[in-house]
């Protein structure tokens, strides 16, 4: 009789891609302060190097919301600009 195929799943890693996608979620729904909290949590929780797939994720999104919010910040900052 053929066994069936089994897969195990590491929970610390699905951990990790859940946090990776709730934050990238929270991000595309314009609510980058909870976005930071989760992708820093990554990068907190996921620091040795057997995890580095996913601190390298969390660290590019990271990089690139920061960019972002500080576009906003200093557009929103222009004295010349209407509010």
């Amino acid at each position: 009789m053929n066994q069936p195929l089994r897969t195990a799943v590491d929970p610390r890693a699905l951990g990790a891609a859940c946090t990776l996608r709730a934050a990238a979620v929270m991000a595309g729904a314009k609510h980058a302060t909870e976005a930071q909290v989760l992708y820093q949590r990554v990068l907190a929780r996921y620091s040795s190097r057997e995890w580095d797939y996913y601190v390298d994720q969390a660290t590019e999104a990271l990089a690139g919301l920061q960019d972002s919010s500080l576009a906003v910040a200093a557009l929103r900052s222009h004295p010349a600009l209407p509010r």
